[in-house]
């Protein structure tokens, strides 16, 4: 046998010592956690750095038999939040935090809510000064394609989105901007608007609409006045005005706020709001660009989740005067119930 075969087994057998004590130190060395603990792999971060927090937050022992299998372990770390079991060996942290099991939460925002109402909804991802920073910053706002929008309201998508404390903000905002791209602006714009315009429709038909069936009709209601220059009386841009000026319970209007001059106040301007009032979702995006052809002008609820269309003041009051009827009618018999 040559010398260097010879020492060739000798590197051999050393590093095969060496591999086997490590995999042994993997398999045996635990930590001492009482409670399930996180760890946060921010994007970028090296498989060093994620190592030393793991050692700093006593999660692991002795870092050097999971710094020599990262030496090995080509895997890349993927950013995530990371649960950390009670009596973990190396080899169950390894195989969660490398192999890329990171956990989720699931991130509702239902069709119809606005940036205040988002904003609370993200409030333990999003801190509350940095989302209402993210909602105006123009790069952010370039991303969406629309020339015209001042903010992100109405283009924060409605969607299940998947989160975790990993994730930096401004990377949550971006997805949420991502998800309207779906279906902002529709293919097919056949109302006489512009793309940010019929965004705002959108936003004003889902304030109004809870039947699918209803919202074509609602949006030909909302032309045909801003055709004929008869303000909107759109009850919910008065309520997306109190919460612009951060008032009280803003879904609760009565007459002063009626009356209050504004920018989203429909019953003080003409035409549409400068902005959104919420996210459409794609039903009511779809009815805003092509919308029923009526002569109605007026709508209103029927007591029964429905609305009624009238084309003339005339039925619209006589619609008016029986929904008042049915809801004074509702509240004489739940004052009558035990």
């Amino acid at each position: 046998m040559s010398l260097n075969a010879s020492k060739l087994i000798k590197v051999s057998l050393c590093l095969l010592a060496i591999a086997i004590a490590v995999g042994a130190m993997l398999l045996r060395q635990r930590n001492q956690l009482m409670e399930t603990q996180v760890v946060l792999v921010k994007k970028g971060m090296s498989a060093s750095q994620v190592i030393r927090h793991l050692k700093s937050s006593s999660i692991i022992e002795s870092d050097l038999p999971i710094r020599i299998w990262a030496k090995v372990d080509f895997r890349k770390i993927q950013e995530g939040e990371y649960l950390i079991p009670p009596r973990a060996t190396l080899f169950e942290i390894i195989s969660i935090i490398w192999g890329g099991h990171s956990t989720f939460v699931e991130l509702v925002i239902p069709e119809g809510t606005n940036s205040w109402q988002i904003e609370k909804l993200l409030k333990d991802y999003v801190p509350k000064d940095q989302f209402w920073s993210l909602w105006t910053d123009p790069e952010l706002i370039l991303l969406t394609n629309e020339p015209l929008a001042r903010n992100l309201e109405g283009l924060l998508a409605p969607n299940t989105y998947y989160i975790n404390h990993a994730m930096e903000p401004v990377d949550i905002i971006k997805m949420l901007v991502a998800g309207s791209k779906k279906y902002y602006p529709p293919r097919q714009i056949k109302n006489g608007l512009s793309s940010y315009e019929t965004l705002i429709l959108a936003s004003l038909i889902e304030s109004e609409a809870t039947m699918n069936s209803e919202r074509e009709r609602i949006a030909s209601v909302f032309l045909n006045r801003l055709k004929k220059g008869i303000p909107l009386q759109c009850d919910p841009t008065v309520q997306y005005s109190k919460f612009k000026l951060g008032l009280p319970n803003p879904l609760r209007i009565g007459g002063t706020d009626l009356r209050r001059s504004h920018p989203y106040n429909t019953y003080r301007i003409s035409g549409l709001p400068p902005g959104p009032i919420c996210s459409p979702g794609l039903p009511s995006m779809q009815a805003a660009a092509k919308p029923s052809t009526t002569e109605e002008l007026y709508f209103v609820a029927d007591g029964n989740g429905t609305h009624v269309f009238s084309a003339t003041l005339e039925d619209h009051l006589k619609a008016v005067q029986a929904y008042r009827k049915i809801q004074a009618e509702k509240k004489l018999n739940n004052q009558e119930k035990p």
